[in-house]
């Protein structure tokens, strides 16, 4: 059975948005087939689904290349056909500021990387706050 990790928003939005550095690109796609050969389980906070759906939304209504009502329901089914599970974080705006705080990170990234933190788990990530987080802190980046 394959490992369970966290997914950044980040990563996801690399599989649906050019202009992407090529590292960011390859991580992503990296990602995206570790899930398709191990069928693995990626966490996510509760916030990742209006993140991933405030981006894609603001591109569809931007009219940004490509990004028309196929595109948007392409992306739709793709994230339909993972295997994601949602963690409702009991979080309120103390504990994420107090998770930024002690993270040094922002409250979206506290939120992801405290997710990877308390479950032990590799989080999917090409943030660089996240990033030295995690070498802070000893969690381990998905390795792809």
């Amino acid at each position: 059975m394959a490992e369970a990790f966290v997914l950044d928003a980040s990563v996801a939005m690399a599989w649906f948005l050019e202009g992407h550095k090529q590292p960011e690109m390859r991580y992503a796609a990296g990602v995206m087939n570790y899930l398709k050969e191990t069928e693995g389980d990626c966490l996510v906070p509760f916030v990742w689904h209006a993140e991933v759906a405030a981006v894609l939304l603001r591109n569809h209504r931007a009219r940004r290349a490509g990004c028309d009502k196929a595109w948007l329901e392409g992306a739709m089914l793709t994230v339909q056909g993972l295997n994601i599970v949602t963690h409702h974080q009991a979080a309120g705006m103390q504990e994420i500021i107090r998770m930024g705080l002690a993270y040094h990170l922002q409250g979206y990234d506290a939120l992801y990387f405290d997710l990877a933190k308390i479950n032990g788990l590799p989080i999917a990530t090409f943030d660089r706050g996240i990033l030295t987080a995690c070498k802070r802190f000893g969690v381990e980046r998905l390795d792809v």
